[in-house]
């Protein structure tokens, strides 16, 4: 059995054997040991953790460059990537935040190599068990919140206060504050939330107590819809940055930044208005961080991108498009879907020669006659060939149905595939998603959808389907190098596969 295997086995015992209160036990013992086998690191860094359900790993690569062209050495982790200053190598381990002991080694090395800045991605996952105890943040960022390991947490509520104990341990920390003072040196740096002031969750995390609180969102968009006037009181008193003139161009995206009664323009190369969020999310961290605006912007413009997030493949002999997304969940799949089909072409989405729209000229993305309609069957311009499956391991059952339903809805083709199934049966799985297709009812097995276990030849069926000017939109993945089967993680890289398919180098 290997590693990975091991640790999968381990898990499903003890969940089965021993009782909660015992496992959280085990897990913050493990984190106490971590820190002070490691000796604190985070205590000599200035620490900037990044949570929320979609978002978090493009933020921190954002806030990485953000403060490293501002002339600092920045440390990252993320679901993706690592980063120690100027070295970076991919997580090739299946976690978005690393365990305690890794966790606590790299930030070690951060510190050794001279780092003043760690950003960590902070998963629901992680803060459960206590992966972020003794982690001196100093500015929490929250992105946005939907249903998602509803099975791990037990509720979508449960899922809500495990990400709010990340804004809770800002001012929460007395507890073990006398113990960190004789392990490392204390870090009084003010303590700082950062929130998207647009999602409905917003009302939640802008409770937290921290020495100053930041908001961002769109003009258009800050709303609380519960209890709208009580929600204004609240942020009465946050700094905000707000987008306006928001406008989802063909080579990405630019906005005006209202900030301090000022306007700013910005520019980036990510595609979509999700991306115009996590922009201002990073940008609201480099300004608490005194981070001068143009260099806020210069960093903006020259990130082409996060692997496996929006990234394109272009085969110029077939004239097709593969766009390669890690969207996992059916919120960040439908933006995926949208971003993709509200570009304005003439009928067809367009061929991508680069990471962005640039075969198109500057106009709008938004346009209402290029959005599909809200009902289940997709418009006639819809040129998306939908590859996508679920992950397994027990993990987020009820999204299956959802997750086909959707590409149903916004695809002309839908393959059905394989997609870390871990020790879930693919085909069971594939049957769940299959539920989703089939509520459209047009869909018809063989016709305009189809199931095929293997995850190559269900790209190289998306290939054989796909006409000129078309675009392959293959989800679930994103960058990520391995897949989880049972008790091994096979090599699989979905970008390599494509380029093979496609024969492309």
């Amino acid at each position: 059995m290997t590693n990975f295997g091991q640790v999968l086995f381990m898990k499903k015992l003890l969940r089965k054997f021993v009782p909660e209160s015992i496992i959280l036990l085990y897990h913050k013992t493990l984190a106490v040991l971590a820190n002070v086998f490691y000796g604190f690191p985070s205590r000599r860094l200035k620490v900037i953790g990044v949570t929320g359900t979609n978002g978090k790993t493009t933020t921190c690569n954002l806030i990485w460059e953000i403060l490293t062209e501002a002339g600092n050495k920045v440390g990252l982790t993320t679901s993706i990537n690592f980063k120690i200053a100027d070295k970076s190598w991919i997580n090739r381990t299946k976690q978005g935040m690393q365990g305690r002991f890794r966790l606590q080694k790299l930030l070690r090395e951060m510190v050794k190599a001279g780092c003043q800045y760690a950003v960590i991605e902070t998963t629901s996952e992680g803060i459960k068990q206590y992966r972020h105890w003794g982690i001196n943040y100093q500015t929490v960022v929250f992105t946005n919140l939907t249903p998602e390991h509803i099975e791990s947490h037990g509720s979508f509520e449960k899922y809500k206060e495990a990400k709010g104990r990340l804004f809770a341990a800002l001012k929460g920390q007395e507890l073990y504050s006398r113990l960190l003072r004789h392990f490392a040196p204390r870090n009084d740096a003010k303590k700082v939330s950062v929130v998207n002031l647009d999602d409905e969750q917003a009302e939640y995390f802008v409770k937290f107590e921290a020495d100053e609180k930041w908001g961002y969102g769109v003009k258009s968009e800050i709303r609380n819809p519960k209890s709208e006037k009580n929600f204004k009181n609240q942020i009465s008193n946050f700094k905000k940055i707000i987008a306006t003139d928001c406008k989802l161009l063909a080579q990405g995206s630019e906005f005006d930044l209202e900030y301090e009664n000022q306007k700013y323009h910005f520019k980036t190369n990510l595609l979509g208005e999700f991306n115009i969020y996590n922009c201002l999310a990073a940008i609201a961290v480099g300004l608490l961080q005194g981070v001068e605006i143009k260099i806020i912007q210069q960093a903006l413009e020259k990130m082409v991108g996060v692997p496996g997030r929006m990234e394109v493949i272009y085969d110029s002999k077939r004239d097709i498009t593969v766009i390669v997304d890690y969207a996992h969940d059916p919120a960040a799949l439908e933006k995926v879907y949208e971003t993709i089909l509200s570009v304005r072409g003439s009928g067809y989405l367009p061929s991508l020669a680069s990471n962005s729209f640039a075969s198109l000229s500057r106009g709008s993305l938004c346009s209402p006659e290029a959005r599909p309609s809200s009902g289940k069957h997709p418009e006639p311009h819809s040129s998306i060939i939908a590859v996508l499956g679920a992950v397994g391991g027990g993990r987020d059952k009820a999204k299956r149905p959802k997750l086909g339903s959707l590409a149903a809805k916004y695809a002309k083709y839908v393959i059905i595939t394989n997609e870390d199934p871990y020790d879930d049966d693919p085909a069971e799985i594939m049957n769940q998603v299959e539920v989703g297709v089939k509520s459209d009812l047009n869909r018809q097995i063989n016709q305009n959808y189809w199931k095929i276990l293997d995850r190559r030849k269900a790209i190289e069926k998306a290939v054989a389907l796909a006409k000129p000017k078309e675009v392959i939109v293959l989800t679930g993945k994103g960058c990520e190098e391995v897949m989880a089967v049972r008790e091994c993680l096979v090599p699989w890289d979905d970008r390599a596969v494509v380029r093979q398919v496609l024969g492309i180098a």
